[in-house]
């Protein structure tokens, strides 16, 4: 029997491929990080009074565009590093790497791991579409790829609820068109045409109808995102041929008993009519051609926010916003929700900074008084210089307020007044987890931030945990869940 053993030189080579290897990877991880594509966090176990405290470990979030500047890199550090002889699977590892990642399209992937009950409990995200026409699949294979479940979106059933009691079998494609040009509104027509050729995909076209003046509305931005939103997930996947009206407005208060379905992005909270549709804060969520592209501007802000330590953070909280909410006069100017808040700031420096930086729906003499009693300062991007402060207030404009989502992803803790209106996602925000609530009048804002601000380690866990609900709830898997069930739901009520 001969004993095969490996010499000096063959071992001395077999660790420098694997050095060299190592060396690639470390290289890809290295570029990774710094460029944001990956973001790790650390958590400490905590012992929280709320049962759905998350237990120490660490998260790694993997965002996709992000990763291409690194893949790139790989490709060529492998060229110059790995061996000829062991380049050619390490290339095809990497391929295959790429493959995996880019069939989910835009992806963003969050792992989390702790240690728990002696093991590990890991909870896996995909947020993509498969943007390929002729790889449209089927709404079965979609929401099994995606994990669509009709539990999970209780605004759907909420919303619709009204409509199948007062109007099932009303509802038929000629009395939306019907409507729409009535109330001189917009529409919304998805056809799904099935089709043989190719293994039997259908392919779903999504169209506009309705009165010229209407489309010409100031509103240009957000039909383009919606309808852009819609004609890639219909590219994605097929839909239920359904017509709709859309309202784009602020607000939305009505009953159902007309049985004209209004999908809203956003409507009073006691209204029995609107259909709560994917809020204008996720707009363009599946548009990768942006350059605001918005989910991963959501990323970005929650990997710049967390380049400061929440500790060193200052202790108070902070907000700069517009006259909003309403035509400010001089006899009415300090009775807004958004004046309270500047009352409390002149009241409690030490608490709050709050100004007003735009002047958009106050009267002349109004601003001047402002600006007499010191409520004004100058312009800054909230989103940046809010992550400097441990708090920050988000109240209400006209209607909700557009940038909620993002400051909460951005590292910081919410404070959000109770509101009249709500957009599909707000009733899971969880109050003391995901925010910290207060009065609509304010009358309780000082007492609440004092409070708040004696528990450092309770707001770092809020501003984790509302961190980790942008990021799991609101992406482009979850969105695209969203639109898909509403449609086949509200499909149900409508004869064609």
């Amino acid at each position: 029997m001969i004993n095969s053993v490996a010499s000096p030189r063959e071992k001395s080579q077999n660790n420098l491929v694997w050095f060299r290897f190592g060396a690639s990877v470390t290289i890809l991880i290295i570029v990774a990080v710094y460029s944001g594509a990956i973001d790790a966090e650390i958590r400490v176990e905590e012992n929280q009074r709320r049962s759905r405290a998350r237990p120490g470990g660490y998260s790694v979030f993997l965002a996709w565009p992000k990763m291409e500047l690194p893949l790139i890199l790989a490709f060529v550090c492998s060229a110059f590093l790995v061996p000829k002889h062991h380049f050619r699977p390490h290339l095809w590892a990497i391929y295959t790497i790429c493959t995996l990642v880019l069939g989910y399209g835009s992806i963003v992937h969050k792992v989390f791991t702790s240690s728990h009950v002696g093991g590990l409990v890991v909870e896996s995200h995909v947020g993509g579409l498969v943007v390929a026409p002729h790889m449209a699949l089927t709404w079965i294979e979609f929401s099994s790829r995606h994990g669509c479940q009709i539990q999970r979106e209780p605004a759907i059933n909420l919303s619709l609820t009204p409509y199948r009691d007062k109007c099932k079998g009303v509802l038929s494609n000629t009395h939306v068109q019907q409507a729409v040009k009535r109330s001189n509104s917009i529409g919304i027509s998805i056809t799904n045409t099935v089709s043989t050729v190719g293994g039997g995909w259908g392919q779903s076209q999504v169209a506009v109808f309705g009165s010229e003046e209407a489309k010409n509305r100031d509103h240009d931005r957000l039909w383009h995102d919606l309808v852009v939103d819609l004609q890639t997930l219909a590219e994605s996947v097929q839909l239920p041929s359904v017509n709709f009206a859309v309202h784009l407005g602020d607000g939305w208060s009505s009953d159902a008993s007309d049985c004209i379905p209004m999908f809203v992005q956003e409507k009073y909270v006691h209204s029995s009519g609107g259909i709560l549709a994917p809020s204008r804060s996720t707009n363009g969520i599946f548009d990768r051609s942006r350059r605001d592209y918005l989910y991963d501007k959501n990323v970005k802000i929650a990997t710049r926010a967390h380049e400061v330590e929440f500790t060193h953070k200052k202790d108070m909280a902070f907000f700069r916003g517009s006259t909003t909410g309403g035509l400010y006069t001089s006899e009415n100017w300090k009775n807004f929700q958004r004046s309270k808040i500047v009352q409390v700031s002149l009241k409690r420096p030490d608490l709050l900074d709050a100004r007003f930086t735009v002047n958009t729906q106050a009267d002349a003499k109004a601003w001047e008084e402002m600006v007499a009693h010191n409520f004004t300062g100058a312009f800054v991007k909230q989103e940046v210089d809010a992550t400097n402060y441990k708090m920050v207030v988000v109240p209400d404009g006209n209607s909700v307020p557009d940038r909620l989502m993002s400051l909460l992803a951005a590292n910081v803790v919410v404070l959000k007044p109770s509101s009249v209106n709500e957009e599909y996602w707000y009733r899971e925000l969880v109050p003391w987890e995901h925010y910290i609530p207060f009065k609509q009048d304010v009358s309780d804002l000082e007492s609440v931030l004092e409070e708040a601000i004696v528990n450092k380690s309770r707001l770092e866990y809020i501003a984790r945990q509302s961190t980790l609900f942008v990021l799991e709830r609101l992406n482009p898997s979850t969105v695209a869940c969203y639109w898909g069930l509403l449609l086949h739901e509200y499909a149900t009520l409508q004869n064609t």
